[in-house]
């Protein structure tokens, strides 16, 4: 476990640039440096202003500028999936992270069972009492599905959990403001009640990466973040239209790093 959780949140703060705020650690007794979910906190308040600027607004955006947005937004996760990338040193590691990361997705089909899990949550609220406003059921569900059910959300949770820093979820809450746009304008106010789902889901997350932070340190790090950005570049090659590619299915090379890296470094 860490010690001296001040000024071990000192040197992270430093780490992390301009645009991350220091509160996003916050020491602990025991000395474990907890980080604040300021990413997801953003995420889920531009979900739920995404869904109410929809219902005022939404029907006024043109698809081709709403395809603009999403292009430069695309354009932009290149970059930053770049700056990610360039911090691995061990380009082998990497490779066998990724590859053992797609076995182990493929073979537990993680692409398949999110899907199915929500199919069933759909299912469930339908039999409820919500059933009976079905546009309300399809709304909620919808956003959840695209907002939670992705790579980017729980790439993005672990990273601000392990790191302290939060570029991937605030990247993430612009494409989910524009998305949950489009969405508020057909479905109304159950696009921003999704917000809580995206509050609980990847605030847990963050606050239980962010208990991994002491076996995460170092050329570990380093790895760790190189995986993460090929697997941005992945998300900003499905958001351009480019190629499907299953990025969830590739999520256990972040498991894989780690491991790699306690091995061979």
């Amino acid at each position: 476990m860490l010690r001296n959780g001040a000024k071990n949140t000192q040197r992270s703060a430093a780490r992390q640039g301009p645009f991350c705020p220091r509160h996003c650690f916050a020491p602990f007794r025991s000395g474990i440096i907890v980080v604040i979910p300021v990413g997801t906190l953003v995420n889920a308040g531009a979900v739920a202003a995404g869904g109410l600027c929809g219902m005022v607004i939404g029907t006024r955006m043109s698809d081709h500028v709403r395809s603009l947005v999403f292009q430069a937004l695309g354009l932009s996760m290149i970059l930053l999936s770049i700056q990610m990338g360039l911090k691995c040193q061990e380009i082998l590691i990497l490779i066998l992270s990724l590859l053992l990361g797609g076995i182990t997705g493929g073979m537990l089909h993680l692409e398949k069972r999110s899907t199915k899990a929500v199919e069933a949550l759909r299912e469930r609220l339908k039999a409820s009492a919500l059933g009976r406003n079905e546009n309300f059921v399809e709304g909620f569900i919808n956003t959840v599905m695209i907002c939670c059910v992705g790579a980017m959300a729980i790439l993005g949770s672990i990273d601000e959990g392990i790191t302290g820093n939060p570029h991937i979820l605030y990247t993430k809450s612009l494409l989910d403001f524009f998305i949950c746009l489009a969405l508020g304008s057909t479905f109304g106010a159950s696009v921003s009640l999704a917000g809580v789902v995206i509050l609980v889901y990847q605030g847990l997350i963050t606050l239980f990466a962010s208990y991994l932070q002491p076996w995460v340190t170092g050329p570990v790090l380093n790895e760790f973040t190189g995986v993460g950005g090929v697997l941005i570049f992945g998300i900003s090659i499905n958001l351009l239209e480019l190629r499907r590619i299953n990025v969830l299915d590739l999520l256990p090379s972040l498991i894989w790093v780690c491991v790699l890296c306690k091995v061979f470094l």
